[in-house]
């Protein structure tokens, strides 16, 4: 009879896996989460959730590929505890123990004794699955593991396996309650990263090699999955496509070397999960060297042999290893990656390589005599006691950028991207020098790499040099033209020169402003270039309003260069919207009164600016206003009042004395009305046509 695995084991081992990760609940922010959490308009905004099913998503996100799943966490924690990384760092680290958990379940169903210990003992502080773990960015690797495994988990427990060691399951359920639960876990975990996408394949492997002949019910469930990939594909790949982004080239640039490529990225995944000893923020692309080749081979040939042999002799270690390579296809390449190596895409195919090392420990410890599985016990100990440590000393390493740069420089001095990102930590530090030394050697450790050139130009634009800081961009849009925020910082800095005519083209060429900041694009409203230029202007506000459709400040300011170009309809249009999302902004009340008064209708745009004075008594612009329609509705004493009223408190317009000068004209007081006309001409404020009347009116009331 099988001995079931000791009901402490599980809680022990979450325990202990809490206690290995715990210095990540005092790190801060880094990597990715800055953008992700500190600049996604989703995250920091509520009134955004709704664009979680339109293609706002991605400006509003900062996400490049579709998970409103993981954005979602996200917002619900940035509602919860605003910017509170520790809590955020909680967060991952439970996911992580949800996974060992889901892990344990699985492998209690395929292995129904002492054995299921062994695979989330083997993953639970592995370091090679930390930086999922380490990284609240990362933690869609987490979201799509803790699913994919519970749809699996699912899924079988409905199915006899004939050769899985737990026999039939205990209690049968419905097999369409099954299928539905099992779909249902199965979306959340595609909706958190598209990796998971092979899971279907996954199933059916498990089923072939457990059961050797599927039955019906195990056909149904493959059904269900496809279909459920289906429609995901249909609203991942048709519906929520990205907006265009810069192609991504391939690693390789022939069928031969892309396979090459391919062999070696794989054989890189084996080593970081047999040997986790070069953990790096910054991987090294493969190469072309035939040696590394060689050696690659080799450890994919004997993967293939033991595959071969597991086959015949051992189904749960075939259903391990097909679970790692089928996991690993879609990070293989085969499609170009912007990140074409990272420790997190092995999170859930490393849990495919520890079932197949759980099952082959298991049958080593039943094969060997007292003696040696006392060695074998020790050596694996000492394993788990030395990953222990590594994933202890890795989650220091991620405590901050500082530090997260500094191992990665000290770990390939000879690569530009360390190097880059470590002058940004002395640039934030206000090391300056030390900033541009580290620039510069980027620059020259890769001459095709343009991320050093722009901060070189942002230190020489800090400097006050806008003119080497356009020289160092237009050297970057040689290497990528099609950059936007560098094609917009270029015109900012020819525009402070003077080049207005080149710094206007040189934003109207820019492309790919979806996935740009918010807060580069609104100081690009209010940029210099652009104050005289309103076309221009209302390009830049027309794509800062995309990127936040819910900020009633940008849409009124839309509306305020609508107005500016004449187009009313537009203006009104942008101004009840802002109205809509802020209905007590002043600005925008304040610009739906001159919209009305400039359409000639008076007596609404008296009806606001009262209205606005009945919240806001001390607001001069519309005192003046309000004067100004007074005046116009041929009634000159409630217009002297208004202006009066202006007058009286700070921030009146200029132009104030003039306008009180010709109401008191036309009440007949002609001696104040020439005490305010002079102290107009006096002032030198107005218009050039405002000050010829108030001269014209001056002389005439002057004494003869």
């Amino acid at each position: 009879m099988r001995s079931a695995p000791p009901f402490w084991f599980l809680p022990v081992l979450l325990c202990a896996t809490f206690l290995v990760y715990l210095p990540v609940l005092s790190h801060s922010f880094v990597f990715d989460d800055v953008v992700v959490i500190g600049e996604s308009e989703l995250v920091r905004d509520w009134r955004n959730l709704p664009h979680l099913l339109t293609r706002s998503y991605f400006p509003l996100s900062r996400e490049y590929s579709y998970r409103p799943v993981v954005t979602l966490s996200y917002a619900l924690e940035q509602a919860l505890w605003p910017d509170r990384a520790g809590l955020f760092h909680l967060t991952n680290l439970l996911l992580h123990l949800g996974v060992l958990a889901a892990i344990f379940w699985l492998a209690r169903r395929l292995f129904g004794d002492g054995a299921a210990c062994l695979p989330p003992l083997l993953l639970a502080w592995h370091p090679s699955l930390s930086e999922a773990v380490n990284a609240v960015g990362f933690r869609e690797d987490l979201l799509a593991a803790l699913g994919g495994v519970l749809a699996l988990r699912v899924a079988l427990g409905g199915l006899r396996l004939a050769r899985a060691e737990s026999g039939p399951p205990l209690r049968q359920r419905s097999a369409t309650g099954r299928a539905a639960l099992a779909c249902l876990l199965y979306l959340v975990a595609l909706f958190s990263k598209e990796m998971v996408l092979t899971l279907p394949l996954l199933f059916g492997a498990a089923v072939v090699l457990l059961d050797g002949r599927p039955r019906r019910r195990a056909w149904g469930m493959l059904g269900a999955f496809l279909f459920t990939t289906l429609a995901y594909g249909v609203v991942r790949f048709v519906v929520m496509t990205p907006p265009a982004a810069k192609p991504i080239a391939p690693l390789a640039g022939s069928l031969a070397a892309g396979v090459g490529v391919m062999i070696r990225v794989l054989a890189f995944y084996v080593q970081s999960l047999v040997l986790p000893l070069w953990q790096n923020a910054d991987y090294a692309t493969p190469g072309s060297a035939l040696a590394p080749l060689v050696v690659s081979l080799a450890v994919l040939g004997g993967l293939a042999l033991v595959l071969l042999w597991s086959r015949r002799r051992q189904a749960l270690v075939a259903v391990g290893l097909a679970w790692f390579a089928l996991a690993l296809l879609p990070v293989m390449n085969v499609v170009p990656l912007e990140n074409p190596l990272a420790d997190r895409y092995l999170y859930f195919p490393g849990i495919g390589f520890a079932l197949a090392s759980g099952a082959g420990l298991w049958r080593l410890w039943e094969a060997l005599q007292r003696r040696w599985r006392v060695a074998l016990l020790a050596c694996l100990a000492l394993t788990l006691l030395g990953t222990a440590a590594l994933t202890r000393q890795r989650s220091f390493v991620w405590r901050s950028d500082a530090a997260l740069w500094s191992d990665a420089l000290r770990r390939s001095p000879g690569k530009a991207r360390p190097w880059n990102n470590y002058g940004v930590i002395a640039w934030r530090r206000e090391q300056v020098a030390r900033a541009a030394y580290a620039y510069r050697v980027a620059a020259w450790l890769e001459a095709r790499y343009a991320d050093p050139l722009r901060n070189l130009a942002l230190l020489e634009a800090a400097r006050e040099r806008p003119d080497r800081a356009a020289r160092w961009l237009r050297t970057a849009l040689t290497l990528d033209p099609e950059h936007l925020a560098n094609r917009l910082l270029y015109g900012q800095y020819l525009g402070e020169i003077g080049s207005w005519d080149a710094a206007i083209l040189a934003w109207q060429q820019g492309r790919y402003i979806a996935y740009e900041s918010r807060p580069f694009l609104e100081a690009m409203v209010g940029a210099a270039p652009l104050r005289g230029r309103p076309l221009a202007l209302l390009g830049v506000q027309r794509q800062l309003v995309a990127r936040a459709p819910t900020d009633a400040s940008a849409i009124n300011a839309l509306g305020s260069t609508w107005y500016r170009l004449g187009v009313v309809d537009k203006a009104l249009a942008q101004y009840q919207e802002a109205l809509r999302l802020q209905p007590d902004s002043l600005p925008t009340r304040y610009n739906l009164g001159a919209l009305a008064q400039r359409q000639g209708r008076l007596r609404d745009a008296a009806a606001r600016y009262r209205a606005i004075l009945r919240a806001h008594p001390e607001h001069a612009p519309s005192h003046a206003a309000l004067g100004v329609v007074w005046y116009w509705l041929k009634q000159p004493t409630r217009a002297i009042a208004e202006f009066s009223a202006a007058l009286r408190l700070p921030s009146s317009p200029s132009d104030l004395d003039f306008k009180l000068g010709m109401a008191l004209l036309a009440v007949g007081a002609r001696q104040q009305a020439a005490r305010r006309l002079a102290a107009f001409l006096a002032a030198g404020g107005g218009t050039a046509a405002q000050r010829r009347q108030a001269s014209s009116e001056t002389e005439r009331l002057a004494p003869k």
